[in-house]
């Protein structure tokens, strides 16, 4: 029988899957709803900003639905966490780095359209706060459950 461990949300760890999760749909939705959002600058920018939200919709959700199903202590013992954390991390900068310069930069864009890319790229940087938060405390949580010297 499949037992839940709804106590996961109380823990850092699952208050910030559960707010990185809430922050990217919130964003996809953001750039979504506009009008060729992704696809009116460079592909290859709207390729890698588009991917970095994707990848982060995919596989935060599996890391949450991990801990809550109450093997977060075999997740904890791997360093898999802490690096897709980081490299999660470094992307989220990136993307919202691209896109602030993308849509501070340009003049004469359409408003609501430059609106909505500084939307997006705003919270692409809060996200990435939440996963530089997160990094923490899953790297405190890989110390306590492996035997790797400090």
């Amino acid at each position: 029988m499949i037992q839940f461990q709804l106590d996961i949300v109380r823990t850092p760890t699952g208050f910030f899957k559960l707010c990185e999760i809430a922050l990217t749909m919130i964003t996809l939705c953001v750039g979504e709803g506009t009008k060729d959002f992704f696809y009116s600058f460079s592909h290859h920018r709207s390729f890698f900003c588009a991917g970095v939200l994707m990848i982060s919709m995919v596989i935060t959700p599996l890391f949450f639905v991990t801990y809550f199903l109450g093997y977060s202590r075999h997740v904890q013992q791997t360093p898999l966490e802490v690096m897709y954390n980081g490299v999660v991390l470094c992307f989220m900068v990136s993307a919202g780095g691209i896109l602030l310069h993308t849509f501070c930069t340009r003049p004469g864009m359409d408003l609501p359209f430059t609106d909505a890319g500084k939307t997006v790229a705003s919270f692409c940087l809060i996200n990435s706060i939440f996963y530089g938060v997160d990094l923490f405390f899953a790297y405190q949580a890989m110390m306590v459950h492996t035997d790797l010297p400090n």
